[in-house]
């Protein structure tokens, strides 16, 4: 037996005591270090509907903050102007506060790849966020950016898509636990105007027309859904695609418009196949920022890059929708522009889709709460905000797109039945 001290007991117990209260201090410390728990100024909330002059007061006390963003085009472009108005909003409501870093044209993170896995290891913070482009680090949001085909290619679809994807994103849990388990949290789905097509050198809208064409493709959803189409899909890198129509590998490009026009490759396929009431999976991207940098912003600061979103939804819409304006302009001088599906590949099309739906509900994705979301958006941007506005895209785009179209209604309609029920509080 080992020999025992007296007054053993009683010292382990004064011990004890001594440890446990260095460790509340410890974590006290901790806690004043790296959560705004413990500052007042840092857990400051203002309410929704602050003005301006609201938020400036609120951000007296506040140390400034610095915040990387990343866009896709240089300064000034279409593809960046969207960011810009928002965030430019944010920094003057902010009364300086927040400044802004910018990469344009992927300076920071350049492979699209790599854009999730930038933000969540601060290579970046603000930025686009395509989960499809790593589906094996993404399967649930994957699978909801897959369900977009049920937008149709309309002028609206952008605005539709953007109001009901957002709203089963923050309904749904799970879908933002994936992303922040991976170092990223989503704000919104941003109205990137991104038409999805076939982009052939030649009109090929029928099955006949389709039928053995090599395509390029991307995506297991879009190769099932051109498969049914007759088509034979061919894995090609984007970088690659235009040497590939050049040399005629492939007879046409499945992509979206502003891919087709920033590789210069229109002239190659003007002809695009795009319908309004069958669409090929989209190209969404959702608008997010680093979860460890969402998180070390003070309150103020997330509800402020929050509220303002609606500028955001505005801006982009109609900056992105110009992109496909110009591409038209360019299409119709080689001959092309859009055209709808023959009866035989929409009604291939239409079936294939539900066969896809089928296959998201067998992997447990609700797709009846997607299809209801789907169909309220269609109601309230359709019938509601924007019944006179055409479903035909050359004649939408002709008339100069969103140019002349008050997009407010939209965004607040966002904010107002999405965004404010999940605002950081």
């Amino acid at each position: 037996m080992e020999p025992q001290l007296v007054g053993a007991p009683r010292l382990r117990h004064a011990l004890a005591g001594i440890a446990a209260t260095a460790l509340v201090l410890v974590l006290a410390g901790c806690a004043g270090e790296g959560s705004p728990s413990n500052d007042p100024a840092l857990t400051k909330s203002v309410p929704h509907g602050a003005t301006k002059e609201d938020y400036q007061a609120a951000f007296r006390d506040i140390d400034p903050i610095r915040i990387r963003v990343q866009t896709e085009g240089p300064k000034g472009s279409p593809t960046s102007l969207g960011r810009q108005t928002w965030l430019d909003t944010v920094e003057e409501w902010s009364g300086g506060k927040i400044t802004f870093e910018w990469g344009y044209s992927n300076a920071f993170v350049p492979s699209a790849t790599e854009w999730a896995s930038g933000m969540a290891d601060g290579r970046m913070d603000i930025g686009g966020f395509l989960p499809y482009y790593t589906p094996e680090v993404f399967p649930k949001l994957t699978e909801l950016t897959n369900a977009t085909f049920l937008d149709g290619n309309t002028p609206t679809a952008t605005l539709s898509s953007t109001g009901w994807v957002t709203e089963v994103l923050y309904a749904q849990p799970a879908y933002q636990e994936e992303a922040e388990a991976n170092g990223v949290h989503i704000l919104a789905l941003a109205p990137t105007a991104n038409i999805s097509g076939i982009f052939c050198t030649k009109p090929r809208t029928s099955l006949a027309d389709l039928n053995g064409v090599a395509v390029s493709a991307s995506g297991q959803g879009r190769v099932k859904q051109l498969s049914a189409l007759g088509m034979a899909p061919q894995s090609i890198a984007f970088t690659e695609l235009y040497e590939a129509l050049e040399r005629g590998v492939v007879g046409c490009g499945s992509t979206v418009v502003t891919a087709i026009e920033s590789i210069g490759a229109t002239e190659l396929v003007p002809y695009a196949t795009a319908d309004p009431e069958a669409s090929l999976v989209g190209f969404p991207a959702f608008m997010a920022i680093g979860k460890e940098k969402w998180d070390s912003l003070p309150r103020v600061a997330q509800q402020l890059l929050y509220d303002r979103l609606d500028t955001l939804f505005e801006a982009e819409a109609e900056h992105q929708m110009s992109r496909n304006v110009t591409w038209l302009r360019q299409a119709q001088a080689h001959g092309g522009g859009f055209r709808p599906f023959a009866d035989d590949a929409r009604g291939k099309l239409r079936q294939t889709n539900d066969t896809l739906l089928t296959e998201m509900a067998s992997h447990g994705v609700d797709t009846n709460a997607i299809k209801a979301a789907w169909e309220r958006w269609n109601g309230t941007i359709n019938d509601k905000l924007y019944p006179d506005i055409t479903k035909n895209l050359n004649d939408f785009l002709t008339s100069g797109g969103f140019k002349d179209v008050d997009l407010k209604p939209f965004a607040q309609a966002v904010v107002n039945d999405v965004m404010v029920k999940h605002r950081p509080s």
